[in-house]
């Protein structure tokens, strides 16, 4: 309706440069590293007395044997999106329900990463997941790359001194700087924009074109992506800045394994996304990777290691959280990407299996390659000598 398009002329692009602008702000402000919290000598219940405070009083207030300590943590900022949703495609959905929701909003008020540090994660997050009013497959490519990088950097400052911290934030930064890059290559590939926008075709408006209502239909992807990687700051925090209270050898034993194989999960997932573009490209977009390098021990190994590194991830932050709203924040946003993961290699074998399944060599390699876990046998099939 050229009428329409001419009305939304004077808004165009309103509200995603009204995010980005707001996200702008809020990483510029909250970005610098957080000053030291003052010292406070209160109880959550009762006023300052002169005797002992009790171990609730010091859980509270940060005050441990008698002595006035810096609060270890302050209230981080909620999750909108979360407290507000329930619809398809919101991040309670992504979460796993209105339960999660506010589990994750309770251990955030008591166990997350500092105010001002959330404030920073959040708009960096809601910045990098805006591409997807550009390129709607953005949002969960470079709008996730870019969010994993910037939270492992910011922690940086924060961080222990320490050769688990330093592999674990290491690790997650070359992951998000991976995920841009390979995602810059299969866009300048032919073929793949196409095959890219169809997969996200319920959030393209190809009815009208006012900008604005094209934004709006992209809206609910665009704030529960950038609300589960707000929360995946969170594992990242713990695993390597929260404080605690006591040194454990077991704790530095499984961070080091631990930044260890997510620095392993990610070059074995760097080779078999290679691998991929090179049958790509040797063969054309449309051709199906076959038993070459590490697809011949599993038909996904990309995401198979993928979903290492997350793991990976949440065994650190769970080694070293010391209550159960710090050990939720550990384990639910890296699951919460393991099940977004799981769900892509469910949808791709369907397509596949549309695509390919009048190619002998296709299903002869599907009989014979397990889904996902390398070297486990496929249900009925026998292991050869």
């Amino acid at each position: 309706n050229p009428s329409a398009s001419r009305a939304c002329e004077p808004r165009k692009q309103a509200m995603p440069l009204g995010l980005l602008a707001l996200a702008s702000i809020l990483s510029i402000t909250a970005w610098t590293p957080p000053a030291p919290l003052p010292t406070l000598n209160i109880r959550c219940s009762a006023p300052v007395l002169p005797r002992r405070p009790s171990a609730r009083g010091r859980a509270h207030s940060g005050v441990r044997d008698g002595l006035s300590t810096p609060l270890d943590h302050s209230p981080s900022p909620c999750m909108l999106a979360a407290a507000r949703g329930g619809t398809a495609g919101s991040s309670i959905t992504l979460l796993g329900g209105g339960a999660a929701a506010a589990a994750t909003l309770a251990a955030l008020m008591t166990s997350g990463p500092p105010a001002r540090t959330m404030l920073g994660v959040a708009g960096v997050a809601l910045a990098s997941c805006s591409t997807g009013f550009l390129a709607t497959h953005a949002t969960v490519s470079y709008g996730y790359g870019l969010s994993l990088a910037s939270h492992a950097w910011r922690m940086l400052p924060l961080a222990n001194a320490g050769i688990a911290e330093a592999m674990l934030l290491s690790a997650t930064i070359a992951y998000g700087v991976k995920a841009v890059l390979l995602q810059l290559v299969r866009d300048a590939f032919p073929g793949f924009a196409p095959k890219a926008l169809r997969q996200f075709r319920a959030f393209e408006r190809t009815d009208t074109k006012c900008p604005v209502t094209r934004s709006y239909a992209k809206l609910p992807l665009v704030l529960a992506t950038a609300a589960l990687m707000t929360t995946y700051a969170c594992p990242l925090y713990i695993a390597t800045a929260a404080p605690v209270a006591t040194a454990s050898v077991l704790r530095a034993r499984v961070g080091v394994a631990a930044g260890a194989t997510a620095l392993t999960a990610l070059a074995l997932e760097s080779v078999a996304d290679v691998q991929k573009q090179q049958v790509k490209r040797a063969l054309g977009a449309g051709a199906p990777v076959l038993g070459v390098g590490l697809w011949r021990f599993s038909r996904h190994p990309n995401h198979f290691f993928d979903l290492v590194f997350h793991a990976a991830v949440a065994a650190a932050a769970a080694a070293r959280a010391t209550s159960a709203g710090a050990l939720w924040l550990a384990l639910a946003p890296p699951a919460a990407c393991a099940a977004v993961v799981l769900s892509a290699t469910r949808s791709l074998e369907a397509r596949q299996a549309k695509a390919y399944g009048g190619d002998p060599k296709y299903l002869e390699w599907r009989e014979a390659t397990p889904r996902l876990v390398p070297g486990m046998p496929r249900r009925g099939v026998v292991a050869g000598p």
